[in-house]
């Protein structure tokens, strides 16, 4: 290879990774099923839920002022329910 790669998708370093899904399900059916998970005994993981907005945090025995949470959002866009999830740091840290 004599050129250098300058694509950049190759290139990118995500520092908060994301994802982008889509269901068939409507936004209430999917929101309760997050709801219904994570308020099982087995779960490990505290979080909140509020409106269309998701936030689930590592556990706290486990957590370090610099463990990451998961944002997850449900928005509809037609017939379809759209979840996007952002991994990143807690808004403490940035302030």
């Amino acid at each position: 290879m004599k050129e250098p790669i300058h694509q950049d998708e190759l290139n990118r370093i995500l520092l908060k990774p994301r994802f982008k899904l889509r269901y068939s399900d409507p936004k209430e059916e999917i929101i309760e099923q997050f709801r219904v998970n994570l308020a099982e005994e087995k779960c490990p993981f505290p979080s909140k839920i509020v409106d269309h907005h998701i936030v689930i945090d590592v556990p706290a025995g486990t957590e370090h002022f610099w463990s990451p949470q998961l944002h997850v959002e449900v928005e509809e866009e037609g017939e379809v329910t759209i979840v996007k999830g952002i991994l990143g740091p807690k808004p403490r840290i940035w302030t």
